[in-house]
């Protein structure tokens, strides 16, 4: 992690500090932003490790959630769409189930004319 990164953190988390004091009136909210503001100006150790560990946390952190948001939305909204889907619409449905077909291509009997490929999209 280089040194412009580690202050961007540093300021960051300095910022989000300062919020938390805002909203929430807690005094060491406070001295988080002091301490966090002097040690990005020295570029010490202490501040370089806060940064690293931050963005290991927030790395871990977006992993977890997105495996989560993604499962969540997959069974709260995807499953049950596909199940309604799949009881109000049959004849859709049958149309991949039936086993008389040797492949899923369909005849389509249309002539075609010169206009039909001239705005495809």
């Amino acid at each position: 992690m280089d040194k412009r990164e580690t202050l961007n953190t540093i300021i960051v988390l300095a910022a989000a500090c300062l919020i938390a004091f805002l909203i929430f009136n807690i005094t060491w909210f406070l001295w988080i932003v002091l301490f966090l503001s002097i040690g990005g100006l020295f570029e010490s150790r202490i501040t370089t490790g806060i940064a690293k560990y931050w963005m290991k946390f927030g790395r871990a952190l977006g992993t977890f959630n997105s495996k989560i948001i993604l499962t969540l939305i997959f069974f709260i909204i995807l499953t049950p769409l596909a199940f309604f889907f799949r009881l109000f619409n049959k004849q859709l449905v049958n149309h991949f189930k039936t086993n008389s077909r040797t492949s899923y291509f369909d005849d389509v009997n249309k002539s075609y004319q010169k206009s039909d490929f001239e705005k495809l999209w």
